[in-house]
């Protein structure tokens, strides 16, 4: 049986284009003989300023899969990215560190606390 899927992003919580969008969520569309059948997949929330601050993954069956929450400086610079499991267990955590509105470090931590890799950003200026 051939299987169509079709993926279509639905935004919510806008009526004019100069609105920022509060919430898109994303369903799959799969076409199974005549029958159509949707599923979510993913739902993203922003906050006022247009920035991402959670993204939610969804299973085939629509339950939560994964959970990903960003936090942003008053800059709107990410500081924190969280992945959490289906049961709200810390997966991984990235920091990242800015100094005069340019990256300098990025942490990767792991679900036991532990510092798992470390990048630093250097930049040459004209």
């Amino acid at each position: 049986m051939k299987q169509l899927i079709i993926t279509i992003v639905m935004l919510f919580s806008i009526s004019s284009f100069s609105q920022k969008v509060k919430t898109e969520t994303t369903y799959k569309y799969e076409m199974k003989g005549q029958k159509e059948i949707k599923k979510k997949t993913s739902e993203k929330t922003y906050d006022q300023k247009g920035n991402k601050i959670k993204e939610v993954s969804y299973a085939d069956n629509e339950e939560i899969n994964k959970t990903k929450l960003f936090t942003f400086d008053s800059d709107n610079n990410l500081i924190e990215e969280k992945t959490l499991d289906k049961k709200g267990r810390t997966l991984k955590i990235i920091t990242y560190e800015y100094k005069d509105g340019h990256k300098i470090h990025k942490t990767v931590i792991d679900a036991d606390g532990l510092i798992k890799s470390k990048k630093e950003y250097t930049y040459t200026f004209y």
